[in-house]
């Protein structure tokens, strides 16, 4: 699929993506300090706070 056909939100969504997949691979980062980092951004672009409870438990797989 070519990149002008995408959507505005679409394009964002893969540029953002791609940001993550870079700095997961690279960087000693895990995907929760990355999560949290991500929700830091956004609650000071957005001038609000969010707030995220889950109704499951979140299972961590451990390294061998």
């Amino acid at each position: 699929m070519k990149k002008k056909n995408l959507s505005p939100q679409m394009q964002f969504e893969n540029e953002v993506s791609a940001l993550f997949t870079r700095w997961w691979e690279e960087s000693d980062l895990d995907e929760e300090e990355m999560a949290q980092a991500a929700i830091n951004v956004i609650e000071r672009f957005c001038d609000t706070s969010v707030e995220f409870e889950a109704d499951f438990e979140i299972e961590f797989e451990e390294d061998e």
